[in-house]
């Protein structure tokens, strides 16, 4: 199948008149290998940049440490994400990067990592009827075939969504050969643009969740399907594998995004709206 795409070519007369013309493409580019001796050689450049990339990995390595939630708590005042903390009693708290560096940025509350998991329980209960079931059998069915499946479910979303879009460009691309109105085409065509932006970011983070997964998947396999035997297992990591992210409405409310999507809120509001949520 071949398609037909339509591009506006830049005007360079003005660049040209100023002599500051940069070849971005509108003329052939060429790269031309060992065109000239380098100021060093080729060998020693190349361990140069492999020590480079060995020390930067190891001072990032050695300065930041990742936990279930870094990157996925974010704030629903000011959109930036939760750090966390651990203060010298080893009482453990999620910040909101914003509210940390001043309250007048934003006014979010801290959040105990205690609070963080009663509310996610409370949200996999809830996402699961779990205080209905009697046989956690079945449960444990569903999550492992769940976890299995999920790649497969992100993929094909993915890939309808670009059918979409490839039709889309098809339509309108005949529509202009054929000089009719193209307007409505393209607002289609910007809205599906828009659906695939959204997501695009929901993707990668799913991407990155790959080990907490597996490590889930294990975990249930391990389980004897005895009745309550995933309450045992209801730990943060654990939660992990079925959370895309946390919007922390305040430390008593949760909206949580899973990863079919679905969202699930938990917890209530105290003491009145949570700055400015609705």
């Amino acid at each position: 199948m071949s398609f037909i795409y339509f591009y506006k070519i830049p005007s360079i007369l003005h660049q040209l008149i100023c002599g500051s013309i940069v070849n971005q493409g509108h003329k052939p580019q060429y790269y031309i290998e060992d065109h000239h001796e380098g100021i060093v050689s080729k060998e020693e450049f190349e361990k140069v940049q492999e020590i480079i990339q060995a020390k930067s990995f190891e001072s990032k390595k050695g300065r930041t440490k990742k936990y279930p939630f870094t990157s996925r708590l974010v704030c629903s005042s000011c959109g930036k994400n939760f750090h966390r903390f651990k203060d010298h009693r080893g009482k453990v708290s999620w910040r909101c990067h914003s509210n940390v560096r001043s309250e007048l940025l934003c006014k979010a509350d801290p959040i105990s990592e205690v609070q963080i998991k009663k509310l996610l329980i409370e949200g996999f209960e809830k996402r699961y009827s779990m205080n209905k079931r009697s046989n956690d059998g079945l449960l444990i069915k569903q999550l492992m075939k769940e976890l299995a499946n999920a790649e497969a479910v992100r993929e094909h979303e993915q890939n309808l969504l670009r059918v979409e879009l490839e039709k889309c460009l098809i339509a309108e691309n005949k529509a202009i050969l054929q000089n009719r109105d193209t307007e409505e085409l393209k607002l289609k065509r910007k809205e599906i643009e828009d659906k695939i932006a959204a997501k695009t970011r929901l993707w990668e983070d799913f991407d990155k969740d790959y080990e907490f997964r597996e490590e889930s998947l294990r975990r249930l396999q391990d389980l004897k399907g005895s009745d309550k035997s995933i309450s045992k297992i209801l730990d943060l990591s654990f939660m992990r594998a079925w959370v895309i992210h946390i919007t922390v409405e305040s430390p008593y409310l949760f909206t949580i995004k899973w990863i079919d999507g679905n969202e699930t809120v938990v917890g209530k509001f105290k003491g009145g709206l949570f700055y400015g949520a609705k």
